[in-house]
């Protein structure tokens, strides 16, 4: 942090005077850096984290930074194909970050001592590290599921057709949409939403379906 605000700060005086059309910036820059030289000097010092923390924080800098081009090359490109990464991106850094907080949070710690304290004194099975291994294939196999929902829904999104299904929990009056052409020609006349810039088709009126009576 302390070499970190020194750089900022000679930086930002660099750019001052070597440009002074751009003295704002460089104003910024330096104020920057000498608020972090001067927090460096009183900030606390911890233990350095586990290995595979750090890789996870490492891992959510490149994906905030990846969602921020993602997001400039969306707005530039207008390609809804970048959008659907976008999304799914977006809700992959919000989910690192809340397991960042609960790995570094004190009541993980505590009980991650508990754990290793009651590991120690119980002798172990030798049927537990099977059931552990099919419990960590189980929540493996959910997480894979949520997100290819996720991506689903990002999908379904940005191809702006709207909702596909308007009186969840039935499909236009029925349990099961019809998937025939002329029902789906009706349903799409049927539609009055205003961002609905395509029109809906069969797959998507029976995925909507089912990502709805998953998430009730």
């Amino acid at each position: 942090m302390r070499w970190t605000g020194l750089a900022l700060l000679m930086l930002g005086i660099a750019d001052a005077l070597a440009f002074p059309g751009r003295r704002a910036d460089g104003m910024v820059a330096g104020i920057t850096g000498l608020a972090l030289s001067v927090a460096s000097f009183v900030w606390p010092r911890c233990a350095p984290a586990a290995g595979w923390l750090r890789r996870l924080g490492l891992i959510a800098f490149i994906a905030v930074v990846l969602q921020g081009v993602l997001g400039g090359l969306r707005v530039v490109l207008f390609k809804d194909a970048i959008g659907i990464f976008h999304a799914t991106l977006a809700q992959l850094f919000f989910a690192l970050v809340c397991a960042i907080a609960l790995f570094t949070g004190k009541g993980w710690r505590n009980l991650s001592r508990s754990a290793a304290a009651i590991s120690d004194r119980r002798p172990v099975s030798k049927t537990s590290p099977r059931k552990a291994g099919t419990l960590r294939q189980l929540a493996v196999a959910a997480t894979a599921l949520i997100l290819f929902q996720l991506i689903l829904g990002a999908a379904m999104r940005h191809q702006h057709a709207g909702l596909a299904i308007p009186d969840f929990p039935l499909a236009y009056g029925k349990l099961w949409p019809a998937a025939d052409p002329e029902s789906v020609a009706r349903y799409n006349e049927r539609r009055v939403e205003i961002t609905a810039a395509n029109p809906i088709t069969a797959f998507q009126s029976n995925c909507k379906w089912r990502i709805g009576w998953r998430r009730r």
